[in-house]
C-alpha cells in the first residue's frame, strides 16, 4: 500500500514497504519526472496506484545490498543512478549478500547505468547533493533534496544500519555518523529523514532520538 508522505505544487513522494524483506520503496514525482528509491518486489505496478502523470522514470540506489534492488529489471529501460562505490552489488551476488538468505541470488540485468557524483547532481532538472557514508557498506549513499533526505541503511530513524555483514566496518561507520551528524546541525529541524526500513522522521527527531548519533 502506498503511503503519501511530502507534498509541495511540483513535488510528491509516496512510501511502499515491499519484499524481499520490508525495503522502504519511495515514489519520487518531480514535475513530470518519476524517482522511483531502492526498488524492491513489485515496485513496478507502485506508479499504477497514483493517478499522477509521469514522462520517465529513474532508478535511485542508496546502496546494493539486495533488498534494495530486486526490482530494478522491473524497469528495464529505466536508467539506474548510483554511485561507483554502490555499484558493485548490482552485479555481484557475494557483494550484494543475495545468496546469505536462502531466497536465491539477485544480479541486475539492466545496464543502463548513470555514476552519480559526490556533490551536487542534477537529473531532469533535479538537483540534489550526494554523500557517501561507508560503515554498513561501502557505498552507503545518502540523497539530499532539501527538505527531505533519502539514507538508505546507513541511518534509521532510532537506529543504524548493521555492521557485522560482509564488507560492513564498524570503524568507517563511526567515522560516518559523527560526520552526518555535523551535516545534520545544518539542516531544518523540520526536514524529512526517509530511511531504507521502518519509519520516517524530522531531522529533529532523529538528532533527539537516535543515540548513535550522540555517541559517536
Amino acid at each position: 500500500m502506498l503511503k503519501q508522505i511530502y507534498e509541495t505544487q511540483t513535488t510528491k513522494i509516496f512510501k511502499a514497504v515491499l519484499p524481499p524483506v520490508g525495503v522502504n520503496t519511495y515514489l519520487l514525482y518531480h514535475q513530470h519526472h518519476l524517482f522511483i528509491v531502492d526498488p524492491g518486489i513489485g515496485s513496478s505496478k507502485l506508479p499504477e496506484d497514483n493517478d499522477i502523470p509521469y514522462d520517465e522514470v529513474s532508478l535511485l540506489i542508496t546502496h546494493s545490498h539486495f533488498d534494495h534492488i530486486t526490482g530494478i529489471d522491473e524497469f528495464p529501460d529505466s536508467k539506474i543512478l548510483i554511485t561507483q562505490e554502490a555499484l558493485p552489488g548490482l552485479k555481484d551476488s557475494y557483494v550484494n549478500l543475495s545468496g546469505d538468505f536462502g531466497g536465491g541470488t539477485t544480479v541486475v540485468q539492466n545496464s543502463n547505468i548513470q555514476i552519480l557524483s559526490q556533490g551536487e547532481n542534477t537529473v531532469l532538472d533535479c538537483a540534489f547533493q550526494v554523500m557517501i557514508y561507508p560503515g554498513h557498506t561501502q557505498g552507503d549513499t545518502v540523497f539530499d533534496f532539501g527538505p527531505f533526505i533519502f539514507t538508505g541503511d546507513f541511518v534509521f530513524c532510532d537506529s543504524i544500519g548493521r555492521t557485522d555483514f560482509r564488507f560492513s566496518d564498524n570503524d568507517l561507520m563511526k567515522k560516518s555518523l559523527a560526520k552526518f551528524r555535523q551535516y545534520l546541525l545544518q539542516k531544518e529541524p523540520t526536514d524529512l529523514i526517509l530511511p531504507g526500513h521502518m519509519g520516517v522522521c524530522s531531522v529533529k527527531k532523529l538528532l533527539d532520538n537516535n543515540v548513535f548519533l550522540s555517541v559517536y
